[in-house]
């Protein structure tokens, strides 16, 4: 299983490239805010909190795979 996993995470990965596909600092401050805001947490205390537990870095892996997902089903459109 955890072979499966790592060959979709390759997968992903070269279509990242492929697309050019970056996440920037502020598409993941962005996001943390809006999640701040959403469950009404203090936004300078959950940065701290994200850096010191390297969440900051899960976050922007998670938008990455979510944009290279939207690329990839956009490009299936295309061709479909």
């Amino acid at each position: 299983m955890a072979m499966k996993k790592k060959k979709k995470r390759l997968l992903l990965e070269s279509f990242s490239e492929k697309y050019g596909i970056e996440i920037k600092d502020e598409e993941v401050l962005k996001y943390i805010r809006n999640y701040c805001e959403e469950n009404r947490l203090n936004y300078d205390k959950k940065i701290k909190e994200f850096r010191e537990k390297g969440i900051i870095e899960d976050i922007r892996n998670d938008l990455k795979v979510e944009k290279t997902m939207e690329k990839i089903l956009e490009e299936l459109k295309i061709v479909l």
